[in-house]
Parts: structure tokens; C-alpha cells; sequence
């Protein structure tokens, strides 16, 4: 769950997510709440749908620009194994989480959001394709740079045919999503299968300060 304070506002939003049959991992429902605390009341809007195609929304740290547009990024994972995560999404709201669009803000999705199927328009961005197996974390950090732009720290292998775990930045330049290499580990000798592994690494928190210089802090065995 992710509690934060509403710009502007004395409200709150809250974030979570709620596990179909078998539990949440690979199977869940993404809610996003507000709490007014003039008039008491929630309210209790269903973002992203999981469960229709028995996967989970894991989101990464939610943030909001400057101009009020709250971001969200998140990994689909498809069973309780980690290395099922597959890929980074995207949506951006101007509303506080009542309406969602693609990155931009004029592609607007039918709610909730899914992996895949119909109607198309309630199809998830996919800003950058990872594909299972690739030992991809989920539930990471995110945040805005100066102008605005998304930037999500992560880790996963970014071979194929290399086992070795990397910090890796994701970050949009204003035209284009790109990639940028932080680590170069060198200690993994096979894929990591196992919820023990998975730890040597820690999830990565990403930042930025008034001189627009990128920050991600690491922690890796």
C-alpha cells in the first residue's frame, strides 16, 4: 500500500492492491482511493484489472509533476515467481486517479486497465518491453525530473545470454523512452530462481535535485 498527500489539497490518496483466488501475487486488482477529510468519506475507484488475465499490477513509487498529473509505472507478474514479471507500463491522471491516459495525456484508457484483450483501449502502455525470465524486480522507485519527464529506477539482466542482475534507468527525454546501464555486476553465474536470491540485490530508489543531476541508491551483494 502507498499513502500520499493530494497537491493542493488537504486529501489523501491511497494506493493498493487486492489479490483475486490464490492470493495478490500474479493475481490482483490495482485500487486507487481518495480521502476527503472535510465531509469523511473514501472513494474507491478500480485503476488496473489483473485478475481478468490472472496477472498482477506490481506499481513502482507513484509521483506527481508539476502540474498536478499524477504517474504511474508498474511490472505485470503472472504468477507468485518473480521471474515472471514482464514489462514496464505507463498511465498519467490529471484528476487525482478519476481518468487515466497514456503518456502525453490525450490517449485516454477505458477503465480499469489490462494486460490484454478488449475493449483496446483499456490495453496497458508498454514503454519498455522485458520479458519474463529476465530476473526483473518489481515494485521499484520513479519520480519527475526538472522538466517534468518520468525517470524508473529498476534492475533486471539485460541479456538474454548474461545471468548478471544490473541497475538499469529508464527515462524519457521528452520524444523517446530510453535505457541506461547504472552497474556492472559480474557475480551472477546463473539465472536466480529462488525468493533467497532475488534479495542480493536491493530495490533501487531514484531521485533528483535542483541542478536536474540523477541519483539512484543501490544495494547489492
Amino acid at each position: 500500500p502507498v499513502f500520499m498527500p493530494v497537491p493542493n489539497s488537504n486529501n489523501l490518496l491511497f494506493m493498493y492492491r487486492n489479490g483475486g483466488t490464490g492470493g495478490g501475487s500474479g493475481n490482483g486488482n490495482e485500487y486507487l482511493n481518495i480521502y476527503n477529510p472535510t465531509t469523511n468519506t473514501w472513494t474507491n475507484n478500480l485503476v488496473i484489472n489483473g485478475i481478468a488475465n490472472s496477472v498482477n499490477a506490481y506499481v513502482n513509487s507513484p509521483v506527481y509533476d508539476s502540474q498536478g498529473n499524477l504517474l504511474i509505472s508498474w511490472t505485470w507478474r503472472s504468477t507468485p515467481n518473480w521471474q515472471t514479471n514482464s514489462n514496464i507500463m505507463y498511465a498519467q491522471s490529471p484528476d487525482n486517479g478519476t481518468t487515466w491516459y497514456h503518456q502525453g495525456g490525450t490517449t485516454q484508457y477505458t477503465l480499469p486497465i489490462i494486460q490484454s484483450g478488449s475493449p483496446a483501449s483499456s490495453v496497458g502502455q508498454v514503454i519498455k518491453a522485458i520479458p519474463q525470465n529476465s530476473s526483473f524486480i518489481n515494485q521499484t522507485s520513479m519520480t519527475v525530473d526538472n522538466n517534468d519527464r518520468p525517470i524508473i529506477a529498476t534492475y533486471y539482466a539485460p541479456s538474454t545470454s548474461n545471468p548478471n542482475r544490473q541497475y538499469m534507468l529508464e527515462y524519457y527525454t521528452g520524444t523517446v523512452w530510453r535505457t541506461a546501464q547504472i552497474s556492472q555486476r559480474v557475480s551472477d553465474t546463473a539465472v536466480d530462481t529462488s525468493g533467497a536470491n532475488v534479495r542480493d540485490l536491493g530495490r533501487p530508489v531514484v531521485l533528483i535535485d535542483s541542478a536536474n543531476r540523477v541519483f539512484v541508491v543501490t544495494r547489492s551483494q
